[in-house]
Order: structure tokens, then C-alpha cells, then sequence
């Protein structure tokens, strides 16, 4: 289970009292507990496949002479009847898109953007605001971030954590920076702490 920051953008056109129930629209489409309706998880033989992989990986020596027929009886034996087809291929209704199970706005980190604030107080940390009030140099790209068409776009490099590439990191901060130079300057950006 992990943590990671994603900037969600919404309409100019909303307000903010509207803001909440059209992040939760946005975000709904990538709720990894949303059912979806049944597809192909794995054929027969990409069970085999990964049954394969996985007894390379350990498990009993025996395994690794196992005839094909060995292998997808073992595998299957996970899976309810109801989700087997008729060629051995195994159905899910998990949501392919899924990426968390719960969110919040901010969450467990410390606002990335600042907003300008008066003579006194000087630069505001903000969570959520309007593209046009949050200080140019304040935008730090998040993990991932979903477009105003509702598009989610990540960094490579598989976890939000993990070690990156120097040059995946320099071209996920272009990107980042390439998606939100699309956005009007009335578009809400809003940073949320999504679980997985």
C-alpha cells in the first residue's frame, strides 16, 4: 500500500462549491473497487504463461517439470467457477483503469503550489486553485495528473517511489508541464492523495 500525489484538473466554468462532486466524477473512472463488465484477464495459455514465471520465481523444484495441463489446474484452482470461460480463460470485472482505493484533497502531503497572499503574509501554500492565482515556479509535477478530458497520465518507471531514470524524471516534468500550458488559466488544479 503507497501513497502518491496526483494534480487533478477541472473546468474553469465550475465553481467552488461544485468543485467536490466534479473531482469525485473525475476520479470515479479510476477507482480500482468500480466493476466494470466481465473481459478477459488472462487467456488459458497467459495463465500458463505467467504459472510459469511464477514457479521460476520458486515454489516446489517439481513445478518446473510440469506439463502445461499441470501447470493451468494448479492456477485455475484460485478462480470461481462463474469466472472460467469455455476455452480456460479466466473473466474479471476489476476495473483495468484502476489506480487507487481511496483519496483525499491534500492528504498526507503539505500543499506543492503557493498562491500569492497579501504584502504581509507573502506566498500562500494551496492545495486547490485556479491556474491563474498559483505562482508559476510553485508548480511541482505530482506522480500523475488527469487532464480536463479526464485522461490519466503517469510518470514511467512503475511506482510512484521508485528509483527513476534521471532522463524519465526531466521528461515527466516536460510533459507535466506540456499538459498543464494546454490548461486555461480558469481551469482548477487540485492536489490529491491517492491510496493504492
Amino acid at each position: 500500500m503507497t501513497h502518491f500525489a496526483v494534480t487533478v484538473c477541472l473546468p474553469g466554468t465550475l465553481t467552488e462549491d461544485e468543485l467536490d462532486a466534479g473531482l469525485g466524477a473525475t476520479l470515479a473512472r479510476y477507482d480500482i473497487e468500480r466493476e466494470v463488465e466481465p473481459y478477459i484477464e488472462y487467456t488459458r495459455e497467459e495463465l500458463i504463461a505467467l504459472g510459469r514465471r511464477s514457479s521460476a520465481w520458486g515454489g516446489p523444484p517439481e513445478r518446473a517439470i510440469w506439463t502445461d495441463e499441470q501447470v493451468y489446474d494448479h492456477w485455475i484452482k484460485q478462480y470461481d467457477t462463474d469466472e472460467i470461460g469455455p476455452g480456460g480463460e479466466v473473466y474479471t470485472t476489476s476495473n483495468p483503469e484502476g489506480q487507487w482505493d481511496y483519496w483525499s484533497i491534500g492528504g498526507i502531503f503539505n500543499p506543492f503550489w503557493k498562491v500569492r497572499g497579501t504584502p504581509e503574509s507573502g506566498p500562500l501554500p494551496t492545495d486547490t486553485a485556479q491556474l491563474r492565482d498559483i505562482i508559476r515556479e510553485s508548480l511541482t509535477s505530482t506522480y500523475a495528473v488527469i487532464d480536463l478530458d479526464g485522461e490519466w497520465h503517469q510518470r514511467r518507471g512503475g511506482q510512484w517511489n521508485a528509483v527513476a531514470d534521471p532522463a524519465e524524471v526531466e521528461e515527466w516534468r516536460q510533459t507535466y508541464e506540456h499538459i498543464i500550458d494546454m490548461l486555461p488559466a480558469d481551469s482548477w488544479l487540485v492536489q490529491i492523495d491517492c491510496h493504492r
